[in-house]
């Protein structure tokens, strides 16, 4: 692991670790454009190894489809809201 100027990969990989915490699907995406966004606008954006580069990428791919796959679970565990029926009085 290298360090670039205006580059820094650990700080990218600290990034990618925010997508995998990411709570919503906002959130989720804030930090991929965050993160895509800061690694194409580092002015030595060319001077990362294409290893690296491919490595960041791998990273953000898993991190993101892991935490979609998680967040659709969880989305999916959630019991919709309760709708009174007919049958339920209401109060007055």
């Amino acid at each position: 692991m290298t360090r670039h100027v205006g580059v820094d990969y650990w700080y990218l990989r600290y990034m990618a670790s925010s997508i995998r915490t990411a709570e919503t699907a906002v959130e989720l995406l804030s930090a991929e454009r965050f993160f895509v966004g800061y690694l194409a606008a580092s002015v030595d954006f060319k001077a990362i190894k294409s290893a690296e580069r491919d490595r960041l990428f791998v990273l953000l791919n898993n991190a993101r489809k892991l935490r979609t796959k998680e967040l659709d679970a969880f989305q999916k565990k959630q019991k919709p809201p309760r709708v009174p029926g007919p049958w339920t009085k209401v109060s007055s």
